[in-house]
């Protein structure tokens, strides 16, 4: 969605199976409209790697998966801290990192937070939860809100103006706290509508 605004994206994946699919011009996922994507801006407007590259973004997008630890009902961060820890090393001390994860209310200030502050004086870092369903993703992002929180108002703003060239609408609330607890929200009316379908 962002190529496809005129933005160079740099997609950074451990997953040897998934860059190379991405780099055949093929989604790892079903989502309408990703594989007509890919091939449309592939080697122009998308790059894909194991790594960002080095000093070049001006924002960097922490999408990764949190898995519930199955033995005690506790998400899992580990991917969260090594993705933070993998963009402070690769970000400029200017980059605005996101984090669009599901987490727990407390972790993009607990976890990512540290990861930059080793590298930079100043962070910048925002939530803006990604809140799309799967079959819906490519034009959610463009028609529901897109809620941001920051770390501080700059942070704040520059999260607002990057989604606001995505989406119709941009949702500002208080802080990193609020915008995590937006999504776990969302999340949980998500299960209730689900659990009386």
């Amino acid at each position: 969605a962002l190529a496809r605004r005129g933005f160079v994206v740099h997609g950074a994946e451990q997953s040897p199976r998934v860059v190379a699919a991405i780099r055949s011009g093929r989604a790892h996922l079903f989502e309408p409209g990703l594989d007509e994507g890919i091939a449309q801006c592939l080697g122009q407007r998308i790059h894909v790697a194991d790594a960002l590259p080095a000093g070049a973004v001006d924002a960097a997008i922490i999408c990764v998966s949190t898995p519930v630890d199955p033995a005690t009902n506790r998400p899992q961060l580990d991917n969260l801290q090594s993705a933070a820890r993998h963009v402070a090393e690769r970000a400029r001390p200017d980059t605005l990192v996101v984090v669009r994860s599901t987490v727990p209310v407390g972790a993009s200030r607990g976890i990512v937070l540290p990861e930059l502050a080793r590298r930079t004086a100043s962070p910048r870092l925002a939530m803006a939860p990604e809140r799309t369903i799967q079959g819906q993703a490519l034009r959610e992002l463009e028609e529901l809100p897109q809620v941001v929180g920051g770390l501080d108002a700059a942070s704040g703003d520059a999260a607002a103006a990057l989604f606001g060239t995505l989406a119709r609408r941009v949702v500002r609330v208080s802080s990193l706290e609020a915008a995590e607890l937006v999504k776990l929200v969302n999340n949980c009316h998500t299960d209730l509508i689900y659990g009386y379908g």
